[in-house]
């Protein structure tokens, strides 16, 4: 039971270790102090854990999810032994998720997880874990640390519960977003490490990039980049392998010409044809049978997201093949909410830079936002 305040202070007045002068001003304080911290439940002592259970689980169906977390807090911290003492765990990383307080919700999924693995909730809880490192992780451009506990805490949805197909698809959606952070990551880094004639830093991170991350649509890019460092160092025989897979597997890449020109120079010209790798796959489109008249065709929009956000500039996984082309702008979505525009300026063969056009009222454009190509 809490020891009320104002028998903290009559103990203190009463060893003298505070004046009658300052007791006044020392209850206001608390008394702000107590409203300050939100603490607007009413719980009584004879409640049970499940009646405080199910009060906080009714305030979550209503979407309060400040009120629910105290529920749920509650519940966790002061009946030790319920048979709520893991549930509580989860719907307070659920409620913390809600209120975007990642740190948080990935704390109370990880204690759930640790004494929960086999709970029915423990696929979700894993998968929310994962989540919550994503939201918490940083830009390509910067540290990956919780980008990669993201990547190992989703793989192990898959692991644990393969049987879960409904998250063991998300968890896998997730994945594929992570890797193209990850793999964009180590290609702005070899990108940096070649203006800074770093060569062979460059091609570490590269090489790591195309033996990680070899269906990334960035790696066409990296082999460029490879082939161009390797040049540079005066490795003609490794340049030519990085060339030559370049435009075997990606006759259409913007560099391909180029890369061609410097197999010339290298004494390639004979070079052997190869099925090109899709970097996408496509949806078939299946065609009429000429007896049956002509049906109206459905329009179809291409989407990708942000992958990075630098002040107005951003970076999408948006390319040409998706329908993009330069000065084009695109409508940014979060859920079924407009969030603004951006304007296409880049288009690489494995990502896309655009500006910031405009923005719905007291919005602002994140990472992972829609980006849909009309």
């Amino acid at each position: 039971m809490a020891v009320p305040f104002s028998f903290v202070i009559a103990k203190m007045m009463k060893k003298q270790m505070l004046p009658m002068s300052s007791a006044g001003a020392l209850c206001g304080l608390l008394l702000i102090l107590l409203v300050g911290c939100g603490s607007t439940v009413d719980i009584m002592d004879s409640q049970t854990d499940t009646e405080i259970f199910e009060q906080g689980k009714q305030y979550y169906e209503q979407g309060d999810y400040k009120k629910s977390l105290q529920y749920f807090l509650y519940v966790k911290d002061h009946f030790l032994r319920s048979s709520y003492a893991g549930i509580t765990r989860f719907y307070a990383g659920e409620s913390y998720f809600a209120l975007k307080k990642y740190e948080d919700a990935a704390i109370e999924y990880k204690s759930f997880l640790s004494f929960f693995p086999n709970d029915p909730y423990a696929p979700v809880a894993q998968y929310k874990l994962g989540a919550s490192y994503l939201k918490q992780s940083l830009g390509p451009d910067r540290d990956q640390t919780m980008l990669q506990k993201a990547f190992t805490t989703l793989q192990e949805v898959q692991q644990k519960y393969p049987d879960n197909q409904e998250y063991v698809q998300k968890a896998d959606e997730e994945i594929q977003k992570v890797k193209q952070k990850l793999a964009l990551h180590e290609y702005l880094v070899a990108e940096f490490y070649r203006k800074e004639e770093r060569y062979t830093s460059s091609n570490h991170r590269l090489r790591y990039l195309l033996e990680q991350f070899p269906e990334s649509r960035i790696s066409s890019d990296g082999l460029y980049l490879l082939g161009q460092n390797y040049l540079d160092l005066d490795q003609p025989e490794e340049a030519k392998q990085s060339l030559l897979q370049l435009v075997q597997q990606y006759p259409n890449h913007e560099h391909a010409s180029d890369a061609r020109k410097y197999l010339a120079k290298l004494g390639v010209t004979d070079i052997p044809q190869a099925a090109p790798l899709l970097q996408r796959t496509e949806t078939p489109t299946t065609e009429q049978p000429s007896s049956s008249p002509a049906q109206p065709t459905q329009e179809v929009h291409s989407e990708g997201y942000i992958v990075l956000i630098r002040e107005n500039t951003v970076f999408t996984d948006l390319i040409r093949t998706d329908g993009i082309r330069e000065g084009m702008n695109l409508e940014v979505y979060r859920e079924e909410k407009l969030i603004g525009t951006i304007r296409i300026v880049e288009i690489h063969e494995g990502f896309s830079i655009a500006e910031i056009e405009s923005l719905a009222s007291g919005m602002m454009i994140q990472e992972e936002d829609t980006v849909i190509v009309p």
